[in-house]
């Protein structure tokens, strides 16, 4: 489970117009401008961190839009961090070398597609590793190397017209059942899944927290440790995000 971070009960991830920033809820405005394609929570030098990309740029920034800046690297250090996984390999204070690497998808048509980690800077893009996958629809990143759980990618794919999840290897690990798979968009951590127009949850470790049931997820309570969800029929409550029991207060 995310732990919870004092001072950012107020700071959301927003999508508006088909780009995400980051809206202050106490005073209305944009500390992170919403010009985003994606922002996803990470850790950078040891700080908290949101990894926020752009025409696939990524870069990464505090919660106040101020970029994350590095303590001094002692010789030999290895980060590890973001979207993507950016790796500073350093031999001396004066010898920096930055490596950031993020997944990227490539359709090959006729069902086939490649999966590409590349390192994209303005000299040029540097290709690391590929794989290719076959017989699917679709096929979408959703993230690249999970620090939490350890997963080095998880990339949505639509065959027959229902959504899974798959590995870079093309192994299956959300099963092809679900109308749509996609980022709950009140948190990064946790992923939204769709069938017969109920949402259902899915941990970051691809177990299931709630199975489709809910009409939506509106918002987190940070303090109760749980979603604050609406049912089908209406009626709103509080889903707990460890045991994904949902309890509506009054039947309201």
């Amino acid at each position: 489970m995310p732990r919870q971070y004092e001072g950012l009960t107020t700071k959301a991830v927003v999508k508006t117009n088909g780009k995400f920033g980051v809206l202050d809820a106490k005073t209305g405005t944009w500390t992170v401008p919403a010009q985003y394609d994606e922002i996803v929570q990470t850790f950078r030098y040891n700080k908290i961190a949101i990894a926020v990309t752009a025409k696939g740029v990524t870069k990464y920034l505090d919660y106040n839009g101020k970029p994350i800046q590095p303590s001094k690297p002692q010789a030999g250090s290895k980060e590890q961090g973001g979207a993507g996984v950016a790796r500073m390999e350093t031999t001396n204070d004066n010898d920096q070398r930055w490596d950031p690497k993020d997944l990227y998808v490539y359709n090959l048509g006729g069902g086939n597609w490649k999966l590409s980690i590349e390192t994209r800077s303005s000299g040029g893009t540097k290709v690391h590793q590929t794989f290719e996958v076959k017989g699917y629809a679709d096929v979408e990143k959703v993230s690249f190397y999970d620090e939490v759980n350890k997963i080095p990618a998880l990339i949505k794919a639509v065959k027959d017209g229902k959504a899974g999840i798959i590995g870079l290897k093309g192994e299956v690990l959300v099963p092809f059942i679900y109308d749509n798979i996609g980022e709950l968009k009140v948190h990064s951590f946790f992923l939204e899944t769709t069938l017969n127009n109920k949402t259902g949850v899915l941990r970051r470790d691809l177990t299931e927290l709630s199975k489709p049931v809910l009409k939506q997820v509106l918002a987190e309570e940070q303090r109760l440790k749980a979603w604050y969800v609406e049912m089908p029929n209406g009626y709103r409550g509080y889903m707990d995000k460890e045991t994904g029991k949902i309890f509506i207060p009054g039947g309201e």
